[in-house]
């Protein structure tokens, strides 16, 4: 504790510092200035949640990354996409809350000069700072063309402004530019767009035509091996019914063989679960999503706890866990965390999460994984995984690896990590990409590189897949013995 000597003592500095005559009857007067100053900095940053349709979020604000512009007038809110290629009014929100404010869940600083939007269904916090006026390109409600030189600027501006992986992707996307932007014409544009961005090799880009077709640059890496096969074996049918085909016939050899039927379906059938030989328990996770046909966060997150409830009950008996996202293509964050909550019963910084803002990356969010339902599974578990693993399912397996007694086995994980951000062209098209950089407690980033296992073991081959024999299960069965 300071002491009233100390207090004069530093009353007296502030006097020869400012060639002032001390007075003793001026001390508390001094002594209050002091205080003010010291805690000034600390009151402003102080967050708190305001009341609904507060005017406190009345204004223009931008987003730190994401390049975003809201405008908030009487309690609703107009949305912009601003980027050096110009503004786009959004007549779609960003999230599930949507336009209207008081539907939002935000925290205020007490000059309100920031607010924090707590995104609907994921872990993301966006912050906002609040700008004097709506930046002149946005006046007249934006870019509205379908001029091809146009478009192309704009999304290539706003990938060259959030896009946060060339480096580890191994692009130089200033010759991407010069190489595709000479051979731009209204009729190629699609082609033009599709064929610079597959360079990317990441899923989580993608372009969404008006007319329903949708193009994801990472498709070829992600079944890249089944790609190959295809091919090879020169088989009938188109390649997506192949794919599905191959999947049934492992998901068949690990229902009849490896689990002898007995098996228990949950959450519309995105999860099931049995025992293995040597009771060890087994947990499949096809998806991070779909639990309900409501797209619902919240309703899909509901589903997927009375599943996991089943889940524990079943196999909390057994001595082992093994959990299998191999085909799990991803979905939402927090069924990651739903998930991997029921496996430890303590709390976990598992996911640390940089959004790119003006070439560097922003403020750190960090997220903790907390125990999740009643019960927790502790006990010795590996994580199986693929190159088909991707997304929410390689951010479940990020949070794995932070508890006790977790390891993993297969193959490398695919490498996006990032939440998709959303953005719409000036012809109405529509695209992602990936403008987070996810990193582990440790502060290792394995975008574009993907998790590699603990314990690596072949995806099981064609000719296992048809005798009904899974080498990764195999091992992960002798792996408890």
């Amino acid at each position: 504790m300071t002491t009233t000597a100390n207090f004069y003592k530093t009353a007296r500095a502030i006097q020869a510092a400012c060639k002032l005559v001390f007075d003793p009857r001026t001390f508390w007067i001094v002594l209050l200035f002091i205080s003010i100053s010291c805690h000034d900095d600390e009151i402003r940053d102080q967050w708190h949640r305001p009341a609904q349709n507060s005017v406190e979020l009345e204004g223009i604000w931008q987003s730190v990354g994401y390049g975003r512009i809201l405008d908030i007038r009487k309690g609703k809110a107009d949305l912009y996409d601003i980027s050096g290629g110009g503004c786009i009014a959004r007549n779609t929100f960003f999230d599930g809350p949507g336009f209207d404010v008081g539907e939002w869940t935000v925290e205020v600083n007490r000059s309100r000069t920031q607010f924090k939007y707590f995104a609907q269904g994921s872990v993301n916090i966006l912050t906002f700072s609040k700008i004097a006026t709506l930046p002149a390109q946005c006046s007249d409600g934006g870019l509205q063309t379908t001029e091809a030189l146009t478009n192309f600027d704009y999304l290539w501006s706003v990938f060259d402004e959030h896009y946060v992986s060339f480096d580890e992707r191994k692009i130089n996307w200033q010759s991407i530019r010069d190489q595709y932007r000479a051979q731009v014409t209204t009729d190629n544009l699609w082609d033009t767009f599709t064929a610079m961005l597959v360079e990317l090799g990441d899923d989580h880009v993608t372009l969404t035509h008006p007319d329903g077709t949708v193009f994801k640059a990472g498709q070829q890496k992600l079944f890249g091996r089944f790609y190959h096969e295809y091919a090879e074996a020169g088989e009938p049918g188109d390649f997506e019914t192949y794919i599905q085909s191959e999947f049934m016939k492992i998901l068949g050899n690990i229902q009849t063989g490896y689990l002898n039927g007995e098996v228990k379906s949950a959450a519309n059938d995105r999860i099931f679960w049995g025992k293995l030989d040597n009771n060890i328990g087994y947990l499949h996770i096809l998806e991070m999503s779909g639990y309900r046909s409501t797209p619902d966060p919240g309703e899909q997150l509901a589903a997927l706890k009375v599943a996991m409830d089943q889940v524990v009950e079943d196999l909390k008996g057994c001595d082992g866990i093994v959990v299998d996202v191999r085909f799990n293509s991803g979905g939402l964050d927090l069924a990651s965390l739903e998930i991997a909550g029921r496996f430890t019963s303590e709390t976990k910084t598992v996911w640390n999460i940089q959004a790119l803002h003006e070439g560097s990356l922003a403020e750190k969010q960090t997220v903790e994984l907390t125990p999740t339902g009643e019960t927790q599974l502790n006990k010795k578990v590996l994580v199986l995984t693929s190159q088909f693993t991707a997304s929410a399912a390689e951010t479940f397996t990020m949070a794995m690896t932070q508890l006790e007694g977790v390891k993993t086995m297969g193959e490398k994980t695919n490498g996006i990590f990032s939440t998709m951000l959303g953005k719409k062209l000036p012809n109405s098209w529509h695209f992602t990409l990936s403008n987070e950089r996810w990193t582990d407690p440790q502060g290792n980033s394995f975008e574009a590189i993907g998790i590699a296992p603990d314990i690596s073991v072949d995806f099981p081959s064609a000719a296992q897949r048809n005798n009904g024999t899974d080498p990764v299960l195999d091992q992960a069965i002798g792996y408890f013995q």
